[in-house]
This record gives structure tokens, C-alpha cells and sequence, in this order.
């Protein structure tokens, strides 16, 4: 017999947080501060590769590796597109921001202006709100 997805004894694999940053590992969603981000699959993988490993640079090989197959070949072209669309979409994350160290690669890593606001016991200045999604409908 075949119980019904919600009625199967599934192990959550939980929720990741860094800062006002989450990700959830059941159902995929994303959340900055108090708003939900849709993300592709693609940056769904790439965001979960960063939290694998936050506060650490990844290589873009190993970057690469991770994210497609050594039949899809995505480049560090590829890459650098679908961190820039990442970041796009995490904007407003005051904690944790992806940072691009050149001929390196790309991390998860403390927003600088957290790590002085929490120096000086301030709280970070705000960041820039992206612009606001349209409902589609």
C-alpha cells in the first residue's frame, strides 16, 4: 500500500539560517528577512552549495562541478550569470552576502558592515529593497 505523500513518515531535512537568511530543505523556499524568494532550480542548488559551506571561498571549479554534470558543462560564464541573479533575488540579506573573490571564486561569507555594526554594537545599515515582484494573474 502507498501512503499518501503527506501521511508518509518522510525525515525532514530541516531549515538552514544564516542571519536573516533561510533555506528550507522540504519544500524549497527561500526567505530574506520576512520575504519569500522564488529561485530557479539552478539557484536553488547553488544557494544550498553556499550553505554547505558558508564562510568559505569555493573555487569556481568545484562551483561548477556541483552545480551541472560533466555532460552539461556549465561554465565560469555560467556561473558568474547565475550568481548575479542570486544576488539580484538576496538582496535585503543583512548578514550573509555572496562575495566574489577574484581568480578564487565566489562565497557565503559575513556582510562586512555586519561584522563593524556588531564591532560597535550598532545594527547594520539597511540594505537596498528590491524592486517589488509583480503578482501575476
Amino acid at each position: 500500500m502507498t501512503l499518501p505523500i503527506e501521511d508518509a513518515d518522510i525525515p525532514s531535512q530541516g531549515v538552514l539560517t544564516l542571519g536573516n537568511l533561510s533555506l528550507n530543505l522540504d519544500n524549497f523556499r527561500v526567505v530574506v528577512g520576512d520575504t519569500v524568494v522564488d529561485l530557479t532550480y539552478s539557484e536553488l542548488e547553488l544557494l544550498h552549495l553556499f550553505f554547505s559551506q558558508h564562510d568559505r571561498v569555493i573555487p569556481y571549479e568545484e562551483l561548477t562541478r556541483g552545480l551541472w554534470s560533466n555532460d552539461e558543462r556549465g561554465s565560469i560564464r555560467h556561473l558568474n550569470v547565475l550568481v548575479h541573479r542570486l544576488r539580484n533575488k538576496l538582496v535585503g540579506s543583512d548578514t550573509y552576502v555572496i562575495e566574489t573573490v577574484r581568480g578564487r571564486g565566489y562565497g557565503l561569507l559575513k556582510s562586512r558592515a555586519a561584522e563593524v555594526a556588531r564591532a560597535h554594537g550598532t545594527r547594520p545599515a539597511p540594505t537596498l529593497q528590491p524592486p517589488a515582484q509583480r503578482e501575476v494573474g
